[in-house]
């Protein structure tokens, strides 16, 4: 029996594996990776510089070296001596720090776009590319100063897109619409018998950057935070469209009440603070506070 070449190199693997990762995918994996390790309760960011597709250095957001983790603080609200913000060395900072080695030419893969602070060193080391996963400080003042010194230094940026590669082998469970089972795997598959469709989540542990909250009410998975990355968004009503490729779940204590609250068009606990603070004394805004009271505490306790 003859075989022909493409059956041979299957049959023999003499073929190399065409699925392969990309060089972005595994220096933002890194990158990710390295924000495991810091021990920030609300914030995990991670940095890889690379040049040549070699990796020249590591970072991640954390307290300088000899400063006890245990007991600086890590809050974000209160007495400014007494919150995280006067302390910590940002991902970037760290990675350029533990290079020590020239980083001219290079490139920096890094989980959140640079603040004013990270892009200054960023400049003064050399770096000549960004690569960023989630961008969600864009309006503050920080990283439109940012934007500014790499646009008139020439320091390119580019938003990362991940793929919709599934690295991990999923183990697939069913649940009806609202008797979300146990999960005990890394996937899972709702279906909406109402609707008539299924939907398939990846379960994660916290919140994934990049990601919104996606609201659809009583089609949540019960007991779980739905979130999800827009197609594409456009300046009018209706016009967003949900990638379903990259729907991702996280099991989250007050998932009902939260998905109550965004339905009003905020999405973190800062954003309800605030709404609450300026329309507390309206009668009209009375529902809306009430529920993103609700919602606060749960939203702090997942760091959003």
């Amino acid at each position: 029996m003859s075989i022909s070449p493409k059956n041979e190199a299957s049959q023999n693997n003499t073929a190399k594996r065409r699925d392969y990762i990309s060089w972005d995918e595994y220096f933002m994996g890194i990158a990710m990776l390295s924000a495991m390790r810091s021990k920030d309760p609300n914030s995990q960011v991670g940095a890889c510089i690379v040049r040549d597709n070699k990796i020249l250095s590591l970072g991640y957001n954390g307290m300088p070296i000899g400063c006890d983790d245990d007991i600086m603080p890590w809050g974000r609200e209160g007495n400014e001596l007494e919150t995280k913000y006067m302390y910590v060395c940002h991902s970037e900072l760290n990675a350029i720090l533990n290079a020590g080695k020239d980083l001219h030419g290079s490139t920096m893969y890094v989980t959140l776009f640079p603040c004013n602070e990270c892009a200054k060193a960023i400049i003064q080391s050399g770096i000549k590319r960004i690569v960023y996963l989630d961008d969600k400080y864009r309006d503050a003042n920080n990283n439109v100063a940012a934007r500014h010194m790499f646009k008139i230094t020439g320091v390119e940026t580019k938003k990362y897109e991940p793929s919709a590669r599934n690295i991990a082998e999923p183990v697939i469970i069913t649940a009806g619409l609202k008797t979300a089972t146990k999960i005990r795997s890394t996937t899972m598959k709702i279906h909406h018998t109402a609707l008539g469709v299924c939907d398939t989540y990846e379960v994660v542990t916290e919140p994934p950057l990049g990601y919104i909250i996606w609201n659809i009410g009583d089609n949540a998975p019960e007991g779980y935070l739905p979130f999800c990355r827009l197609k594409f968004m456009q300046p009018f009503e209706g016009g967003r469209e949900i990638d379903s490729d990259t729907l991702k779940a996280m099991k989250c204590d007050g998932a009902r009440e939260i998905l109550a609250a965004t339905g009003l068009g905020v999405e973190t606990s800062a954003e309800m603070k605030k709404f609450i603070k300026k329309h507390e004394r309206n009668p009209r805004k009375s529902w809306e506070c009430e529920r993103m009271r609700a919602a606060i505490p749960y939203l702090e306790k997942i760091g959003m």
